[in-house]
């Protein structure tokens, strides 16, 4: 049993996108509360540019997000913002670092160091990346300190610290345009576990869940939804903390207002939007790096559950925001198709 939850608590790291060891405290409470804004009216989840103009997030929220670029396109100027992916595990992230460095961008992501003494761009054998790492809170604070929101040398940063990264990469004269690729929760989850028994290169790589059924794994699980709880501050040290409408409510309000939505099952048009949004399409690399990002990377080969298995129903129990807010997401990118047309 020891074994099997250290088996538990392997996946839940990487799940949790490692906020339980590394969780900046960032300019918002541990949990918004609707009721303490500005108004208790709750938006009317419409077209993006269509929410009700009289409600307003909580004040703390309201200084992080100016730190965004609403998520509004149209078909004749590309983003002015500072590409931001948000890494979601299992979802596509791997494909998209490989698309921006087929594309040449410069990019940040894991490759820097924590403790750089400068910003720099380094020229590497396969892409250019500033040299702070964006996927560990300690990077994302050094960039900071260094006065990254000034200067923004990179074309795209990735990082699975989203509200972090925000908060210390940008500012309100130099804001971020945040995109996402999603996958429905209980896929991502069975995905991951079967992708870590066979991951050596990964620092959560554990063979011994072999030995365990994804039944007992999603009877055990120590975490439950996961993006919901990073939307709204009740991850890492919060984890315990219940979830309740009023945070799925803010979820929601920042993918609608923020985020850019792609789609792992629809990656053909979501890889377009994206190429659309960022005038990437202009590229000369354009049609290989299409092609890569759209044929995928980094995928693991693994039976599928239906939602009438077990292990399905108790993963979709302990998910059941993360699937409303997934569920959300699939209409705002038919929503934000009309942005693309």
């Amino acid at each position: 049993m020891n074994r099997f939850l250290a088996s538990l608590s392997s996946i839940a790291l990487l799940s949790l996108f490692y906020y339980s060891l590394e969780r900046k405290q960032i300019n918002a409470p541990a949990s918004f509360d609707w009721k303490n804004g500005v108004s208790t009216t709750k938006p009317e989840h419409q077209m993006i540019h269509e929410v009700q103009p009289e409600w307003q997030p909580p004040l703390e929220a309201s200084s992080l997000f100016s730190h965004l670029a609403p998520a509004i396109f149209n078909t004749t100027a590309q983003s002015t913002a500072a590409p931001m992916f948000w890494h979601v595990p299992k979802s596509g992230g791997t494909s998209m670092k490989f698309f921006g460095a087929c594309l040449q961008l410069i990019v940040v992501d894991q490759r820097g160091s924590d403790a750089s003494p400068s910003l720099k761009v380094i020229a590497g054998r396969d892409k250019r990346f500033v040299n702070f790492n964006s996927c560990s809170v300690d990077g994302l604070k050094q960039a900071h300190e260094l006065g990254y929101a000034a200067v923004q040398p990179a074309e795209v940063i990735y990082s699975p610290f989203i509200l972090e990264a925000i908060d210390l990469l940008f500012e309100e004269t130099n804001q971020a345009q945040v995109f996402v690729l999603l996958r429905h929760p209980v896929d991502r989850i069975v995905s991951l576990f079967y992708y870590l028994q066979h991951a050596r290169w990964e620092g959560a790589y554990d063979p011994s869940l072999k030995n365990i059924t994804l039944l007992e794994y999603a009877q055990e699980l120590p975490y439950d939804n996961t993006l919901t709880r990073i939307l709204t501050k009740k991850d890492g040290d919060n984890g315990n903390v219940p979830l309740n409408q009023d945070d799925l409510e803010l979820a929601k309000y920042f993918m609608m207002r923020y985020v850019l939505v792609g789609l792992t099952d629809q990656v053909d048009e979501s890889v377009d939007r994206f190429g659309q949004a960022f005038g990437w399409q202009n590229r000369p690399q354009w049609t290989q790096c299409r092609a890569r990002a759209q044929k995928g990377q980094n995928r693991f080969r693994h039976p599928q559950l239906t939602p009438d298995d077990e292990a399905y129903k108790v993963l979709a129990s302990k998910h059941e925001y993360d699937i409303q807010l997934y569920q959300f997401a699939t209409e705002l990118f038919d929503q934000q198709r009309a942005m693309f047309e």
